[in-house]
């Protein structure tokens, strides 16, 4: 599986209440291989604040928030892929045909979808259809 994540942060800066609002917008894209291709593609946003304190300090509380919302959402994630049973992966597949019976991939040269369609509604050789 291989994926790809994407954070984007905007600080605005509020001096007159001396706040510091916080968007965050988390886009992840996500592949995952099992006899198959299952895909994710994914966005979340994100919003705090805090108060406004020294430079220094108003830098080091916001890369925590920022920590805390990836942090979080990465863990959503990780426990939703670990909850993805075989059974999930089954109802993601491509069901059955009405047949019953699996595509012969192996032998495509001898299906013709005509003969088979035929075949199904009775209309090919040595039969007829009355209107």
């Amino acid at each position: 599986s291989n994926g790809s994540w994407r954070s984007i942060w905007t600080l605005e800066f509020s001096y007159a209440f001396q706040l510091v609002e916080i968007k965050g917008k988390i886009q992840v894209d996500a592949h995952y291989f099992e006899e198959g291709n299952v895909q994710l593609d994914t966005d979340v946003d994100c919003k705090d604040s805090t108060i406004m304190q020294s430079p220094e300090d108003t830098g080091h509380t916001v890369a925590n928030i920022i920590r805390h919302h990836e942090s979080e959402y990465f863990s959503s994630l990780e426990e939703s892929y670990l909850n993805l049973s075989d059974a999930t992966f089954k109802d993601l597949r491509r069901k059955l045909p009405v047949t019953r019976t699996l595509f012969p991939w192996h032998n495509t040269h001898a299906i013709t979808l005509t003969r088979d369609l035929a075949k199904e509604l009775g209309i090919g050789k040595g039969s007829h259809v009355t209107r």
